[in-house]
């Protein structure tokens, strides 16, 4: 790649980035510029410490996009790498991405980075068993990230790993934070982990079939769930267009990362906005990683119109409202 080339994403998501940030200490210093999203999923009064720590939070996820793209999905080349790796972590910063949002999505993070590694491995519980605690601690973080353990297990097949020892490789590992968590919630009262669970059980109870879709909202509230839809469709027909140019391996993580986000983006149906918007930003991480492989294969026209489709759909996240 010649400085030429390079040039696009050098521009672009810098400026992106920028503007995330501007309306950010906006909505922090009470001006009257409050996108939509920003407006409902950032916290009123966010302390500016808050907002660079969540900037930390994109650079730590973007190396670990990075690391992933160009181990396993056998890219080599850095600019298309880079610059769907920062433009995927700033639709997360658009207004869906807040503080909280950094445990779920470096866990999804490190948790495909070991799946990935267990690739065509019949016996890669050195693999799912980290795999199963990494999700078992982030359930205790948020009940609603239970949906993953199926998810996560079906993921298995089109990495070619599904067996009987990966699997239960994965439950124990998951089962084993359950089996600390709640004898020490009765063991240690004082520590406050039984009323911590019950509130957590309640949340998920209270907040099950109920996501805007259902419920009649207005046509603003289906745009994230429609955005998300548009990145997964152009993921999909990158992959069918390309499979004939593609080696089997990196064919495979194609289709695991597709259908990794259908799943995270079906799961958020039955949630309540909150909660769904939480496993949609998580389907952004696999449609993110995906399109940093596919544009390695583009020319560079194709590259630009690509990119320019992302653009639009960052700016209808920050301006529609």
């Amino acid at each position: 790649m010649n400085g030429k080339q390079n040039l696009p994403a050098s521009t672009l998501y810098p400026t992106v980035l920028g503007l995330a940030l501007v309306l950010s200490l906006c909505h922090y210093l009470g001006l009257q510029i409050r996108p939509w999203p920003i407006e409902i999923l950032w916290h009123t009064g966010a302390q500016p410490g808050a907002l660079v720590m969540g900037l930390g939070g994109l650079i730590l996820l973007s190396l670990l996009m990075r690391q992933l793209s160009e181990q396993y999905m056998l890219q080599q080349e850095r600019q298309p790498g880079l610059g769907l790796m920062l433009l995927g972590c700033t639709a997360l910063s658009l207004g869906w991405y807040h503080l909280s949002s950094l445990v779920p999505l470096l866990t999804l993070g490190l948790m495909l980075y070991l799946l990935f590694g267990a690739y065509q491995i019949q016996s890669a519980s050195r693999y799912t068993f980290p795999t199963g605690l990494l999700l078992g601690v982030l359930a205790t973080y948020q009940l609603h990230y239970l949906m993953l353990l199926p998810i996560l297990l079906y993921l298995l097949y089109p990495l070619r790993a599904l067996s009987l020892r990966n699997a239960l490789g994965m439950l124990i590992g998951f089962f084993v934070v359950a089996w600390i968590v709640i004898p020490a919630s009765w063991i240690f009262p004082q520590l406050g982990m039984q009323e911590y669970l019950r509130e957590l059980w309640i949340d998920v109870r209270s907040s099950i079939w109920d996501f805007p879709l259902r419920d009649g909202g207005e046509w603003m509230s289906y745009l994230p769930f429609y955005l998300i839809i548009l990145l997964w469709v152009l993921s999909v027909i990158g992959l069918s267009g390309l499979h004939a140019r593609d080696n089997v391996r990196r064919r495979d993580y194609g289709t695991a990362l597709n259908r990794l986000s259908l799943l995270l983006i079906l799961s958020s149906l039955v949630w309540q906005s909150e909660q769904a918007v939480l496993l949609l930003q998580l389907a952004l991480l696999p449609l993110s990683i995906r399109h940093m492989s596919l544009l390695s294969f583009y020319t560079r026209r194709t590259k630009l119109i690509i990119l320019g489709i992302y653009s639009l759909v960052l700016l209808c996240l920050v301006l529609l409202y």
